[in-house]
């Protein structure tokens, strides 16, 4: 009995070899021939044969050359004189090499026009005479210097290279644009783009593929969707995205980044940076200008920002060092890490730890469910308020600052240790005093929290400080954090 079971499974097996060998030769398209195994769909498999022709036509600087192909690639260089030359590469798909070539020989291309000349094939011609005949068309053009391309291909790659500008439309494989003496427009499905050296401006639309751009003089517009994009060493540009890796090197202009679940990193702007993106972060360096900065359910990270700092982000944290212009932070179910904010700012955050090391200038932060830690980068001489509810409020006081100081914990309790600081009142969950010869205000507000004001102290000893409170070992690791 378990023979025949056997026997029977054996026979079940064999027999889903036989259908998938026969699913595959009929609906896929792999069939096998003396030529070899071509895979491929329909009329566009079995051995292939390839057949070569060329043909010129006038061609001057000045002019426009179109190119129009369906199945094959297309390759637009350079040349001398004043004609296109073109070389075509016939691939036919055909069980024999004498069936191919007659097929070959009744494919021709058609070149016609002055002034916007036109190349293209027979195609349509032989495929409604011929419905089963699978062939692709490989176009190699020459042309003269100073000529405008415009190429449109289907089902192939594109390379265009030392022309005067390009515009290629409907590629669904790899395009490649370099050498453009001015404008630039792309449009592509399903290919990864790479354009270089655009003395014009570059206009990209892209779906499902990855665009590299560097060296446009121009401004570049892009329009992508799932895929990554890098672009280097461009001047302005504008970008819409959704779904890739978004990366921007040396930016000699403004920056405007709008994307959807996508990551976005920008480094050395020369203007202004507007980025704004979801499910992911946003980071940025060497912005010499003001930087506004979204993200939803992302964190945001600014490293050496020369103007204006705008951030707002939620469900991560925000990261900023070295800004130079005043910072409006808002971040919700996250905290801020900031250091030498030189012109100081305003945060509202909920959720999170705020720490800000190193601050000049009036400086202003609302927290919800988290501490508030401050150290001043230099003496404090500006307004200071800092409110948090079921957290604590640390501020460090470097010497010869001055200030008029309103502290209060309802529900917790204060801690106020200032060399000079002259008590006015010192009541229960309140208290106010004056330092030195104070026009600033400095107020701290801690609900069911503590509010500790003490001198600012030297790494070392800010490392141990906090060893008193009830919090001693978290005290202790938040200074040398920050």
């Amino acid at each position: 009995m378990a023979r025949k079971i056997g026997l029977f499974l054996l026979i079940l097996v064999a027999g889903g070899a036989v259908d998938a060998a026969w699913f595959i030769r009929r609906d896929v398209g792999v069939n096998f021939g003396s030529s070899g195994c071509h895979g491929g769909y329909g009329r566009f498999s079995g051995p292939a044969y390839s057949f070569q022709a060329e043909q010129r036509h006038p061609l001057a600087k000045g002019d426009t050359l179109e190119v129009v192909n369906t199945h094959g690639d297309v390759n637009v260089s350079q040349g001398g004189g004043s004609e296109v030359r073109v070389v075509v590469r016939k691939v036919v798909y055909r069980q024999t090499e004498a069936e191919a070539r007659e097929l070959a020989d009744q494919v021709h291309l058609v070149i016609d026009g002055s002034g916007r000349v036109r190349v293209t094939t027979n195609r349509d011609d032989l495929e409604r005479a011929r419905p089963d005949a699978g062939f692709d068309t490989h176009l190699d053009l020459s042309v003269p210097s100073g000529v405008s391309v415009v190429v449109r291909n289907e089902h192939g790659s594109v390379s265009v290279a030392d022309v005067a500008t390009a515009q290629i439309d409907d590629v669904n494989s790899e395009v490649r644009v370099e050498r453009v003496a001015g404008a630039v427009q792309v449009n592509s499905q399903h290919a990864d783009i790479t354009i270089s050296e655009v003395r014009g401006a570059l206009t990209l639309t892209s779906r499902h593929g990855d665009v590299e751009v560097s060296d446009v003089d121009g401004v570049s517009s892009l329009d992508t969707e799932h895929g990554d994009v890098t672009v280097k060493r461009v001047h302005a540009a504008t970008l819409e995205a959704k779904f890739g890796t978004l990366r921007f090197e040396d930016v000699r202009g403004d920056l405007e980044v709008r994307a959807q679940h996508a990551e976005v990193e920008a480094d050395a702007v020369d203007g202004k940076a507007a980025i704004a993106t979801s499910m992911n972060g946003v980071t940025v360096r060497r912005v010499s200008g003001e930087a506004h900065l979204a993200t939803e359910h992302g964190s945001i990270d600014a490293t050496d920002v020369g103007g204006a700092l705008q951030a707002s982000a939620s469900f991560d944290d925000v990261t900023l060092a070295q800004v130079a212009g005043p910072v409006d932070v808002t971040v919700t179910h996250g905290g801020l890490r900031a250091r030498l904010l030189q012109k100081g700012g305003r945060v509202t955050a909920s959720g999170g730890r705020v720490v800000v090391d190193g601050f000049a200038g009036p400086l202003e932060i609302q927290n919800e469910r988290g501490d508030v830690e401050l150290h001043p980068a230099s003496a404090l001489r500006e307004p200071l308020i800092a409110r948090t509810t079921f957290g604590d409020v640390r501020v460090q006081v470097p010497p010869g600052s001055q200030m008029r100081l309103d502290a209060s914990s309802p529900g917790g309790e204060l801690d106020i240790d200032v060399p000079g600081l002259a008590l006015t009142r010192s009541e229960g969950p309140r208290a106010t005093g004056v330092l030195g010869t104070a026009a600033n205000d400095v107020r701290l507000f801690a609900d069911h929290g503590r509010v500790r004001v003490s001198p600012a102290l030297g790494k070392s000893d800010a490392s141990n400080d906090g060893g008193d409170d009830d919090k001693g070992d978290e005290g202790g690791k938040d200074d040398s954090e920050s």
